[in-house]
């Protein structure tokens, strides 16, 4: 009789776990998106992006959220408010713990490295292989999606999220990785007549409220570069 009991409460406790419901956000390109948590993370989406995340967090859990793809911004609420439960942001190739804290995590499809970028706090990266790497501020890791190889560098964390604030900031950025940014915040295809441009680096900071052409203007402004618009489609050539 007691083994009975014992029994009938064991099915009892599985049966009337929670079940979780997820969202899932999507942006498209030339579009972005912020959002507060249920446990009060706030959350920027960049273009063309994906997330899922649950409606609510269970008590005791940590709290878990996937990028699926794209680039986010999570300002993380304390673990201190949801009852010390920490925060896990999962993808396909890593998985990024936290407590509380602010950090940019980058990983489009397209793209074969991830960065996860700190701004305040601590986080730790680890990566399909068990590799785990622990981050202070104004530190990033970059994870190779062919090899899984993980690195760590300082970095300015400000400009790696500029996008939040409305604006780029380029670093000795390529032309090829300024045009694939700028094509998913203005859904434009960008393509170069002459292989050798993408390799030129740009530094500077300009406002995302401009259109497309101010900001190609502004880049090529001290080169030999010129462009055609045709529709959506953008060629460089030189």
């Amino acid at each position: 009789m007691h083994i009975k009991k014992t029994i009938q409460k064991e099915i009892k406790e599985v049966t009337t776990q929670p079940k979780i419901i997820y969202n899932y956000l999507t942006t498209k390109k030339g579009g972005e998106f912020s959002l507060t948590l249920a446990d009060g993370t706030k959350v920027w989406l960049n273009s063309e992006s994906k997330l899922k995340y649950p409606v609510s967090f269970i008590k005791g859990k940590p709290r878990t959220v996937e990028l699926v793809y794209g680039e986010a911004y999570f300002e993380v609420s304390s673990s201190k408010k949801n009852s010390g439960d920490g925060f896990i942001v999962l993808n396909t190739l890593q998985n990024i713990s936290v407590l509380g804290t602010h950090f940019n995590v980058k990983a489009y499809l397209e793209d074969h490295l991830i960065t996860t970028t700190l701004l305040e706090g601590k986080v730790m990266v680890e990566n399909n292989e068990k590799v785990k790497m622990y981050l202070k501020p104004n530190e990033e890791t970059i994870l190779n999606a062919l090899t899984l190889e993980m690195q760590k560098k300082e970095v300015n964390a400000k400009e790696k999220i500029s996008w939040v604030k409305g604006y780029f900031s380029f670093d000795n950025t390529s032309l090829l990785e300024i045009t694939k940014i700028l094509s998913r915040c203005y859904d434009v295809d960008i393509s170069f007549e002459d292989e050798k441009i993408k390799d030129l680096r740009f530094n500077g900071v300009l406002s995302k409220k401009q259109d497309v052409k101010s900001v190609l203007d502004a880049i090529i402004n001290t080169t030999d570069i010129t462009y055609e618009v045709n529709n959506r489609k953008i060629k460089f050539r030189k």
